[in-house]
């Protein structure tokens, strides 16, 4: 069990920040995530996020999907129980340009459709997607 995120990064905030767990389990099958629902929910009456649930294959195989995330874990995490299974972990960063474009691609183009609805604030979302200017992101299909 690994405890990762503001609170060990060293900006926890406790009236606004949360705890955030990633669980390295043996089996990944419905019937061994239903057992471990109990849990799930009493970590969820504690107002905290659901835990994160991986095998350690599963961690492996998906280092080049989660790249930024488990570069923010792995240089900010404490072992609550078990092996570090984060340290020396291969995260193949050649891919992490491609994962942060994708996600800002992804945001501006959900901004871009806010701001077509009929009820949207015309000033508020749609000068920012459109202007472009140098410092300001494009929908053309260039970064």
């Amino acid at each position: 069990m690994i405890l990762f995120g503001s609170a060990v990064a060293g900006d926890f905030h406790p009236e606004f920040s949360n705890l955030n767990l990633f669980c390295v389990i043996r089996d990944s099958s419905f019937a061994a995530l239903q057992a471990l629902a109990p849990a799930v929910k009493w970590w969820d009456a504690q107002k905290q996020p659901p835990p994160l649930f991986m095998t350690r294959d599963e961690i492996e195989r998906s280092t080049d999907v989660f790249t930024i995330e488990f570069m923010d874990i792995q240089q900010h995490h404490r072992i609550v129980f078990g092996a570090d299974v984060l340290q020396g972990l291969p995260i193949p960063v050649n891919l992490h340009r491609v994962q942060v474009e994708y996600e800002l691609r992804e945001k501006l183009a959900l901004l871009a459709s806010t701001c077509c609805w009929p009820r949207a604030k015309t000033r508020a979302c749609g000068n920012c997607c459109f202007d472009q200017s140098p410092r300001s992101p494009r929908f053309s299909g260039t970064p």
